[in-house]
């Protein structure tokens, strides 16, 4: 499409606004799959639970980064529509610009759900470290999944958003831009310091013991693997 339609403007608009909600979902459900289920049948420990109950905070709070990023897209798209109704107006005002608002993005719902880690199974109280550890070693490519959904995402609003002109490029690489550097700061909580996720799985097998097959077989017997 060339030229200023009001009806695809509004249209994108809610594109923004489903995009925006797709970013959050994919992110939710990739953390999901990727990490959250896996590491739940390897990891029975109070501590565990603490310490995914604190990341769910970290996921749930990005929430208004990322209605910001898009909003800032949604802004350019604006200042590019203003710029056509302006294009599309008569000198001397007679006849008035053709124009349309796009409403503000709404904040995504994110909402990270970590119930399935337990602080026992049973009576069983402990930690698989090769599984555990398994997750952990998969977090970049849990990462990269992201990004790659991500990537899809702002090829489709790129594309729909190409007739209002160059400068939407740059916004869109912007809004991504920001998305990605929500989820990096998500990542960072699981890999940087003593607190990261291989720490504290350290920390489990130091305090409880490790198995390496399964977790119920060994804490169920009497003190085999048990707690310290």
């Amino acid at each position: 499409m060339t030229g200023y339609n009001t009806e695809a403007i509004e249209a994108l608009g809610g594109q923004i606004n489903t995009a925006c909600e797709q970013a959050a979902t994919d992110i939710i459900d990739t953390l999901e799959s990727g990490i959250i289920t896996p590491i739940s049948t390897e990891w029975y420990t109070p501590e565990g639970v603490d310490f995914f109950t604190s990341f769910k905070e970290t996921v749930d709070g990005t929430a208004p980064t990322v209605q910001e990023a898009f909003d800032s897209f949604r802004a350019s798209i604006q200042s590019a529509v203003d710029n056509w109704a302006q294009n599309t107006s008569k000198e001397g005002g007679a006849t008035a610009a053709i124009t349309t608002t796009l409403e503000t993005v709404t904040q995504p719902a994110m909402s990270l759900n970590v119930s399935a880690i337990q602080a026992s199974n049973g009576n069983v109280v402990g930690i698989n470290e090769e599984g555990a550890a398994g997750v952990a070693s998969g977090l970049e490519a849990v990462q990269s999944e992201i990004q790659t959904k991500l990537q899809t995402i702002a090829s489709g609003l790129d594309a729909s958003s190409a007739f209002l002109g160059g400068t939407q490029a740059d916004a869109i690489q912007s809004c991504f831009g920001k998305v990605n550097e929500a989820v990096a700061k998500i990542f960072s909580f699981l890999t940087e310091g003593d607190e990261s996720l291989m720490s504290q799985i350290n920390k489990a097998v130091s305090k409880y013991g490790s198995v390496a097959t399964d977790v119920a077989s060994a804490f169920n017997g009497a003190g085999e693997g048990g707690a310290n």
